[in-house]
């Protein structure tokens, strides 16, 4: 059933990229209006890694770990799905729940130092070191670039990467000069891969943005929806 799981869309553009994937120490994005599916990508995206073995801690602001959980048991549902239910699916499940631990913070409770601590009691206590960190529920258009900032630090302190939900608006046509739609436009510098969701009619596409030294290189896929991110066959 793994085989299924190279063919989740953003999995694929990240092994494509010119560096194999975001990387340690960097950050990188979802981008996307509302209901556009920014949490099933990123959980899209958290299942193909944790299938691969790699480890992912899921940060919910504003979700309870509960409904985080349930998220990510129908798109796994969903996947596996596709794959025509071959494969064991209670050792997939098995593997799945192993590689994955839920934190959930208040938006008002969520800072650095809260995020740090809970890293370090992770891979000291729990000796759970992840690959990957999925932070959704953050309000770009309120946070302070000094987090965002203190959060990179983080993630190459512990030697992670880490992955957003970004909101974008229709209402608001803010762009930087690459254009990067708001509100990651303020803060673009800070981000290395952003993927964006982008619809055309009844059709579904996600794009990779690469912000490397300056140099900006996209490329697109068309995927079978935004509930599960899979390239279209």
């Amino acid at each position: 059933m793994t085989d299924v799981f190279e063919r989740i869309a953003p999995l694929s553009l990240l092994d494509k990229s010119s560096k194999g994937g975001l990387g340690k120490g960097n950050l990188g994005a979802v981008l996307a209006r509302a209901g556009a599916g920014k949490t099933a990508c990123l959980i899209s995206l958290a299942l193909g890694k944790m299938m691969r073995g790699e480890k992912i801690v899921h940060v919910s602001l504003g979700e309870t770990p509960d409904k985080v959980k349930t998220h990510y048991e129908l798109i796994f549902n969903q996947i596996r799905d596709a794959a025509g239910n071959k494969g064991d699916a209670a050792l997939s499940a098995e593997i799945l729940e192993k590689n994955r631990i839920i934190l959930a913070f208040l938006k008002q409770s969520f800072d650095t130092e809260r995020f740090r601590i809970n890293l370090e009691n992770l891979t000291q206590r729990l000796e759970f070191k992840p690959e990957a960190v999925i932070i959704d529920g953050l309000n770009f258009e309120d946070c302070e670039k000094s987090l965002l900032e203190g959060l990179k630090k983080a993630a190459a302190e512990f030697g992670t990467e880490i992955w957003f939900s970004v909101r974008s608006h229709r209402h608001i046509n803010e762009k930087s000069d690459r254009g990067i739609p708001f509100p990651l436009s303020r803060m673009e510098d800070l981000f290395t891969v952003i993927l964006e969701i982008e619809q055309e009619g009844s059709q579904f596409f996600l794009t990779i943005i690469e912000c490397c030294d300056n140099n900006y290189t996209r490329q697109r896929l068309s995927i079978e929806n935004q509930s599960v991110f899979l390239i279209k066959s």
